[in-house]
């Protein structure tokens, strides 16, 4: 089996410093086995552990015990269990204990997760039983209602709102946002098949902003919210392809819908490969005077300090940044209309060479951003 990313694919990947790596398990599906030896052996590939979504059926007791029996065997670097019911919204009782008595044994040191694989409404309507649980867990998406992007850049704050909500009544129970996508997965009141896209049309899971500037604003704007409200953990997007951080060797299936280079990382790869960077860390307090049209996002670790800014619109933007901590000489690069496309096609290269050195008395600098532009601004 052909179980993990092509050599190219994987460096880039590892540069993100990834912590989980979400795979899906249907348990009451031929090929489940497979799949969770592939997402083990990719996980390794990315010293990364696995973050798995198990769905159960009614004959859950089976599916679990073989489960365990491929655990056993195979051992995977799981650090947290994400448990589901097909046929629930939300996770019930019967299901959490089951998955903790069979999985207890093989994967000791991993947290036992539930809640919700849709979105965070689920869990208001049917909270489930927190005292069962080591970590609580949904989904977010910012195209439910809306899809331009002045819509999508209003829910970035109440991504922050909806973990305060939940943790009225998770109280100390730690929260997983999982996965953060653009586009919705699937539509959680389906009553049947979801129906096929129209010839020529891109499927309703995929937009094409992922590989856009917007998208790399918006990411930002998702991380600095999350990141804030303290969640335990996010999971964002997938790895290659449309609905991934870059493109795969073998390119779009449409290049005429969905036009993207192959083999290139898309701008919000740069996004979280500079938080990344700093994932040891602590993240500082930020705050954006006009945050619907740009946002700021502040890492510190050690003495290193990173500020990261996106304009969310089409206007250029001159922005005034304040940190003190940033010192009086900084290094900038920035990501726009006039280095996406080597930042895309070489992002290690441009990742190493495209800082210029500013002066910032007092940490005090005026940043001028392009349109949809993305920069990154650090200690020199």
């Amino acid at each position: 089996m052909d179980s993990v990313f092509p050599p190219s694919e994987q460096a880039r990947l590892r540069a993100l410093h990834l912590d989980l790596l979400r795979a899906d398990l249907l348990l009451g599906t031929p090929g489940w086995r497979g799949l969770l030896q592939q997402a083990s052996a990719e996980a390794a590939a990315l010293g990364a552990s696995l973050e798995l979504a198990i769905f159960l059926t009614d004959a859950a007791e089976d599916e679990l015990a073989a489960l365990a029996a491929a655990l056993s065997e195979l051992r995977p670097p799981v650090a947290q269990w994400l448990i589901f019911h097909v046929a629930e919204k939300t996770t019930t009782l019967p299901w959490i204990r089951l998955a903790r008595r069979y999985l207890a044994g093989s994967t000791a040191k991993a947290k036992l997760g539930a809640g919700t694989n849709a979105y965070f409404t689920e869990l208001n309507r049917q909270p489930p039983p927190v005292e069962e649980l080591d970590l609580l867990c949904y989904s977010i998406t910012p195209q439910v209602h809306a899809f331009d992007n002045a819509s999508l850049v209003e829910t970035l704050e109440i991504q922050a709102e909806t973990v305060v909500s939940a943790r009225r009544f998770t109280g100390t129970v730690p929260i997983a946002i999982t996965p953060v996508t653009l586009r919705p997965r699937f539509n959680p009141n389906a009553t049947g098949p979801a129906p096929e896209p129209a010839p020529g049309e891109l499927p309703p899971q995929v937009d094409v902003r992922q590989m856009s500037l917007f998208g790399a604003g918006w990411t930002l704007g998702s991380l600095k919210y999350l990141a804030q409200s303290g969640v335990y953990s996010v999971t964002y997007y997938e790895t290659t392809g449309w609905r991934g951080v870059m493109e795969t060797q073998a390119g779009s299936p449409m290049p005429q819908r969905f036009p993207s280079l192959p083999g290139a990382v898309f701008p919000l790869y740069h996004v979280l490969a500079d938080a990344g960077e700093y994932k040891e860390g602590a993240v500082l307090p930020a705050h954006s005077s006009a945050p619907l049209q740009f946002e700021g996002f502040a890492l510190q670790r050690n003495d290193r300090v990173r500020v990261m800014l996106a304009n969310l619109g089409p206007a250029e933007q001159r922005v005034r940044v304040r940190c003190p901590l940033l010192g009086r000489r900084v290094r900038l690069r920035s990501l726009d209309e006039t280095t996406a496309l080597p930042a895309m096609r070489t992002p290690e290269t441009y990742r190493i060479s495209a800082w210029q050195t500013l002066t910032a008395p007092h940490g005090d600098l005026l940043v001028e951003l392009r349109p949809f532009a993305y920069c990154c601004i650090e200690n020199a």
